[in-house]
């Protein structure tokens, strides 16, 4: 990847930032490094402009990290002192007396871009020999090492980090999502004029594996909506003020005994962490790929006809800025074609497990997927008004594979509508959220996840079309769905 990079050589250590990047995790070479400059060392990072210090001891593989506070542009210093475990604490980190100063790095180092190098936006470019980069700036090779980016530098998985997400959520209450959940539905709300506002219709749609729109908040806010129940049948009369977050009898029956809160959990779909590898797919997964038949077909916004896997590919093709062969795919030089990239081992081994199972096999990631999938939807009328089993008549109706002929009919709003939860299943190791339509897919899931969202606002929150149609609910996983409620022109 572009920033993970290194100008170093064989045998040499990489020194370097590693901060937040938008949504994701950057990273900046500072220095290379030789092994004997770190073996056996503790090393001390200064934040020469804010005072704060961090230290650590470099492990026997050369590795350590640090985190440190700065604001853009503080001036940093990392040095290195014999032996390791020389601070009185590492809380304070003061030295030991009688430390030698081993290494130290103030300065940045050889630079992966070159003198004129400039930015996206040219409003920047490298102005010495060699240059680091970082969202669009330079720190030149011999300049003062500084801090690419701001942070609190607290790490992971410490006392620090508890305390600061405690006061943060504190801070961020008034404006969550989550508090206002229940009133969608379970609570009355009234307008600002105080006439009583009907319940609203809420499909929460998560996308499953998703660390950049945490799937554990989204599955945290769908049962703050009523839509995950979590108490077992029989506490409902234990717990009479929570009868909304009770699990009717069938659907606790047909989970094996377990709340759909519980299995989550137990199949750690909240956790969502790929690689754990905690439900790898099964031996026909890495030979496989979400790719439709070798004679498949398209046609674009023009009307014009492709193949999805052309012929006349090329290593010379494949190499041009237009090549022949589509993303996902590669040339198979002998036969001079374009097939499908496989799934491969390691991202079968990493899979995640799918809740429900929208696409029934048809994606053949070979995936662990429960045997009864969870679809779970209710009516927004509370329980306290309704009796239990009719409240989640959506989904005791719409069993999943039943024949159309005895699902769930949907209902007129305001009464009719609909509070459900939805995690999709799109690719193995899992992603953020759904992509448009890919027609070249054995199960086109961009335009199921579509077409679905849109008939669920067409039928003002009323109808989820697995569940009015859960024999025939594929036909929305085309650009043109033949689905009963289409209207053709």
């Amino acid at each position: 990847d572009d920033d993970r990079c290194t100008v170093c050589g064989e045998g040499q250590l990489s020194l370097r930032y590693i901060l937040p990047d938008v949504n994701g995790t950057g990273e900046v070479e500072i220095e290379c490094l030789e092994p004997s400059s770190v073996a056996d060392t503790t090393v001390l990072v200064r934040n020469l402009d804010n005072g704060e210090v961090r230290c650590a001891s470099v492990d026997d593989k050369h590795r350590f990290r640090v985190g440190l506070p700065t604001s853009l542009g503080d001036r940093v210093s990392v040095s290195f002192w014999q032996h390791k475990h020389r601070v009185k604490s590492y809380d304070g980190c003061e030295l030991l007396p009688d430390t030698a100063l081993v290494h130290s790095v103030s300065a940045w180092g050889t630079g992966r871009v070159i003198e004129g190098a400039s930015n996206g936006a040219e409003t920047a470019s490298c102005e010495h020999a060699t240059c680091a980069t970082f969202q669009g700036q330079f720190f030149g090779a011999g300049t003062v090492l500084t801090a690419p980016g701001d942070g609190y530098g607290i790490i992971r998985q410490t006392p620090s980090l508890r305390r600061f997400i405690g006061l943060a959520q504190a801070a961020l209450e008034p404006g969550d999502p989550i508090n206002f959940a229940p009133y969608y539905a379970l609570k009355k709300m009234t307008d600002p004029f105080g006439v009583p506002i009907a319940p609203h219709a809420v499909l929460t749609l998560n996308t499953i594996g998703d660390m950049n729109v945490p799937l554990n908040s989204g599955i945290a806010f769908a049962r703050a909506t009523g839509a995950v129940p979590f108490l077992r049948p029989d506490q409902a009369a234990l717990y009479p003020d929570y009868l909304d977050y009770v699990t009717p009898e069938p659907l606790f029956a047909a989970l094996g005994g377990r709340t759909p809160n519980r299995d989550l959990i137990d199949n750690h779909v909240v956790e969502g962490i790929a690689k754990l590898a905690r439900h790898p797919a099964t031996s026909e997964c890495a030979a496989s790929q979400n790719a439709a038949a070798a004679d498949a077909t398209f046609t674009d916004k023009n009307g014009a006809l492709f193949a999805c896997l052309p012929t006349g590919c090329s290593a010379e093709t494949e190499a041009s800025p237009t090549r022949l062969c589509y993303s996902d795919t590669h040339c198979d030089t002998t036969a001079g074609v374009c097939v499908p990239n496989a799934l491969g081992q390691e991202r079968c081994d990493e899979a995640l497990y799918d809740a429900d199972d929208l696409d029934e096999g048809k994606q053949r990631y070979f995936e662990q997927a429960a045997a009864v999938p969870h679809r779970l939807a209710r009516l927004t009328g509370s329980a306290r008004a309704l009796p239990l089993a009719e409240v989640w008549s959506p989904r005791l109706a719409g069993v999943p594979y039943a024949p159309d002929a005895t699902a769930y009919v949907p209902r007129a709003a305001p009464a009719g509508r609909l509070t459900a939860l939805l995690d999709a299943y799109t690719v193995p190791q899992g992603e953020h959220t759904f992509v448009n339509g890919e027609p070249c897919q054995s199960f086109d899931h961009g335009s199921y996840l579509t077409n679905l969202v849109a008939r669920f606002f067409q039928s003002d929150g009323t109808d989820i079309y697995y569940l009015s149609h859960p024999s025939t609910h594929h036909c929305l996983a085309t650009e043109s769905p033949s689905c009963d409620y289409a209207i053709s022109e």
